[in-house]
């Protein structure tokens, strides 16, 4: 009998992958699929799926397709990671501060900060706002 909380594969006559995740009960013209062992399945083109995750820094690396290889008795899938080219770290950073910008004009536009710019007499202006403000300006500062 199949082990249900493993995934399995299934390989179409031209071994690509046509299905991935949970056994089912069922599939095609192929019933009773879960109380079958491994290598009857794998005799109809169900293998189980082997998945070797690898820790990565998500800064500098970025996760590719995953290299497939298909063995007698189970699928393994290996992450793939790629570093990231020196352009795309550099659009990245720029990215992660843009985000920055837009989520700190939530409560703080861009008009209303020009306001408190304008003011010639801030005195009656929370100073958690100046500080809002402040935060706001230096952020802009640090465009990559």
């Amino acid at each position: 009998m199949v082990d249900l909380s493993m995934n399995y594969v299934y390989l179409d006559g031209n071994g690509n992958i046509e299905f991935a995740g949970k056994l089912p009960n069922g599939y095609k013209k192929h019933g009773s699929l879960r109380t079958m062992s491994d290598p009857d399945l794998a005799a109809i083109g169900w293998l189980p799926m082997v998945e070797i995750k690898i820790d990565y820094n998500r800064t500098t690396h970025h996760q590719a397709r995953p290299i497939m290889d298909v063995q007698a008795d189970k699928i393994v899938f290996t992450d793939d990671i790629v570093a990231y080219t020196e352009q795309e770290l550099k659009q990245n950073k720029y990215n992660d501060w843009k985000s920055s910008m837009i989520n700190s004009d939530i409560g703080m536009s861009r008009v209303v900060e020009d306001i408190l710019d304008g003011m010639p007499d801030k005195s009656g202006v929370a100073q958690i706002t100046l500080d809002r403000l402040q935060a706001k300006k230096d952020l802009r500062a640090t465009k990559p």
